[in-house]
């Protein structure tokens, strides 16, 4: 199974909860505040916890070890809402280097992240079904049909500041499953010590830039066709000069789940641009054009729903990589990062219908040959345009 966090629209097995006639909220969302949140949307088992006092944030990210990943994850990301500046850590692998950098948009707030799901126009009309507590919290239930087929979303709204503190989606032979349930909530100050970065962080130049929104992501599966024989191309002899991959993931922890590999900063750069290519052509090009996009329309840009879709970073200017983009018909395609240079592991993604299986080859081009990757995880930046 392959699967990318990212903060991208959210789409969920095909259902956009997005309620659009619910009231504000009672009042503006607390500045201080220590929450515990489990998020499955893309990975079974994720927790978060979050704390912020004013100005500054921590989130906490990790999930507990597994088959496919014996020592499991934990990451940390400290934030400074006023300089704009955030620090990534890895609690498990201190071999990792702490990334550190400038950030615009959003940093994974829940309140933020509830206000602009509320916010969003929905064709399921949702409908108050009642109030109950959960975990401790008067919450308003609301309903709604998907507008995109069969099944229904179910939410837990506190009304007070209009927090989720619960989201189910029902399928059509009514199981439920939860995406995103509220397990605590403080509202006293988080101590002061939970703010202060390790030694190892402390002296990291603050470098690049991130953009992102308060949006989630997608979870993808299975598949196998054979390559085609665009992506097998050799790479060019004449790459372009880019920034370094260091500056451009400042702030940003690209990993793998199974098997754990340890990536080079380059092959994270790639992985990055293949997982953008992958969410513009699901939730941009497949979803409104009912089409796949070239990847010369990507970078150039294209209008999708009143939306331009395509890359703020262009991928032609990796000097690493070379990018491709193979569409073998409607809905099935597979796109490519193709090592410019020997020491570095190449991959290729191959999707029909949304799902896909991840490839690599740590010598040169990857093929569906090659050894699949179970689960990416993306924390921080991406280069598709917001």
């Amino acid at each position: 199974m392959t699967f990318t966090i990212r903060r991208l629209r959210l789409v969920v097995f095909g259902l956009v909860f997005v309620p659009n006639l619910l009231q504000a909220q009672d009042a503006s969302p607390p500045q201080t505040y220590s929450l515990t949140q489990t998020d499955s949307r893309f990975v079974e088992g994720l927790t978060k916890k979050i704390y912020r006092d004013g100005s500054k944030a921590l989130i906490d990210r990790s999930y507990p070890p597994r088959a496919k990943n014996p020592k499991g994850m934990h990451i940390r990301t400290l934030y400074d809402l006023q300089a704009h500046t955030q620090y990534t850590w890895d609690l498990l692998d201190t071999s990792v280097p702490c990334g550190a950098g400038t950030f615009s948009g959003d940093w994974d707030d829940p309140f933020a992240f509830s206000a602009q799901l509320l916010s969003e126009s929905a064709k399921g009309k949702p409908k108050v079904m009642g109030r109950e507590m959960m975990n401790g919290i008067e919450t308003k239930v609301l309903e709604a049909a998907a507008p995109n087929g069969p099944g229904k979303g179910r939410l837990w709204l506190d009304e007070k500041y209009g927090l989720i503190i619960k989201w189910q989606v029902i399928s059509a032979n009514s199981q439920a499953r939860t995406l995103l349930e509220v397990k605590e909530l403080s509202l006293a100050k988080p101590l002061a010590s939970l703010f202060v970065l390790p030694p190892a962080c402390a002296k990291t130049e603050i470098t690049g830039h991130s953009s992102s929104s308060t949006t989630g992501g997608h979870a993808e599966t299975q598949l196998t066709v054979p390559p085609s024989a665009a992506s097998q191309k050799g790479p060019p002899q004449d790459a372009p000069s880019q920034e370094s991959a260091s500056q451009i993931l400042a702030g940003t922890h690209v990993s793998t789940d199974h098997p754990k590999i340890k990536l080079k900063l380059e092959e994270q750069v790639a992985l990055i641009f293949l997982s953008d290519i992958r969410s513009m052509e699901a939730n941009g090009c497949s979803l409104h054009l009912k089409r796949l996009c070239s990847l010369d329309e990507l970078i150039k840009r294209v209008k999708v729903a009143g939306v331009t879709v395509g890359f703020m970073r262009n991928p032609d200017e990796d000097s690493n990589y070379r990018y491709t983009v193979t569409i073998i018909s409607n809905d099935e395609y597979e796109t490519a990062a193709i090592p410019r240079r020997a020491g570095l592991s190449g991959f290729l993604f191959h999707i029909k219908k949304r799902f896909g299986d991840t490839y690599y080859n740590p010598k040169g081009a990857a093929t569906v040959k090659d050894q699949k990757l179970g689960g990416i995880l993306i924390e921080g930046a991406t280069f598709q345009r917001k």
